[in-house]
């Protein structure tokens, strides 16, 4: 039997994948200069901001890269093991990264996050202190939803941003 949160994962991404390049890229534009203010709050020197590159049914990260390449904001892109589902950031301490930009299916108003299925941002924010990365998980104003299915593994975000929605928690 499909599981609910396969179910509403699936419907999600078929929604997502309707909609055009060119809508992510604008949604990617006003999402990066609502959150560069915050990234800036957060950042200690030497620290940098670990950030996804976008899946083309994402919302595109591009223009928050080019915002931080123009503020000489250091920033990581994750590697993945699909053989044990860990992630890392190259050769980059832990202590490097103040800031995750956090990829999803769909969010909800208490900060829940839905991903793909496999658990690697999940698995990664487990294992450190939830006070030592401020989490953002940004996405287009259609995945934000009242509520949405979670299990007790599934870490919550410090904020969630849309173009038109922000919630801090």
């Amino acid at each position: 039997m499909i599981s609910l949160k396969t179910r509403f994962r699936k419907s999600c991404l078929d929604k997502l994948a309707e909609i055009d390049a060119k809508a992510k890229l604008e949604a990617g534009t006003i999402v990066a200069k609502a959150i560069l203010p915050v990234i800036h709050d957060k950042l200690a020197p030497q620290q940098g901001v670990a950030v996804f590159k976008s899946f083309s049914d994402e919302i595109s990260t591009e223009p928050l890269c080019e915002l931080l390449r123009q503020h000489h904001i250091k920033y990581f892109f994750p590697k993945t093991n699909p053989a044990d589902y860990s992630m890392q950031f190259c050769d980059n301490d832990i202590n490097d990264i103040a800031v995750m930009i956090v990829p999803g299916v769909a969010f909800d108003m208490r900060g829940n996050r839905l991903g793909r299925g496999q658990g690697y941002y999940d698995r990664f924010l487990a294992s450190i202190p939830p006070e030592q990365i401020f989490t953002i998980g940004i996405g287009l104003d259609s995945q934000l939803f009242e509520e949405i299915p979670v299990d007790e593994h599934d870490q919550c975000m410090n904020m969630i941003r849309t173009p038109s929605f922000e919630i801090i928690l």
